[in-house]
């Protein structure tokens, strides 16, 4: 898929129709796409600054279905695993793929682990 009708200028001095959405020839091939993981690096790192000091609650974006399906799974202990929490909540395992996406998308493992953290913290 190409950027089209985009004047030079918007696409960053780019000739119009010449950029690939996927990186492969954004202005340079591998430069380009070591620019897009150091941005991803850095996103990565300002999201986990911001996230709230209880990142176990619902954090943005994350829908309250998803939110549901990470209280299952958090509440579920350090023995915790996706398979283990869907089978705790009921959920069939043909919603597998969701929950691991869910769980890949909205850092359930560390929002889990701050949360039994502080059930630790709580009992001293």
């Amino acid at each position: 898929m190409r950027f089209t009708g985009i004047p030079a200028a918007a696409a960053g001095g780019m000739q119009a129709g010449t950029a690939d959405t996927d990186g492969a020839r954004l202005g340079g091939g591998a430069k380009s796409m070591d620019a897009a993981r150091r941005i991803d690096a850095v996103m990565d790192e300002a999201f986990r600054d911001l996230m709230p000091f209880e990142s176990w609650e619902k954090i943005p974006g994350e829908s309250p279905q998803a939110f549901a399906a990470f209280c299952a799974f958090r509440d579920f202990g350090p023995e915790r695993n996706i398979k283990k929490a869907m089978g705790a909540a009921g959920v069939e395992f043909r919603r597998y793929d969701v929950w691991r996406n869910w769980c890949t998308k909205h850092q359930w493992f560390k929002r889990a682990g701050d949360y039994d953290l502080h059930l630790d913290r709580l009992k001293r």
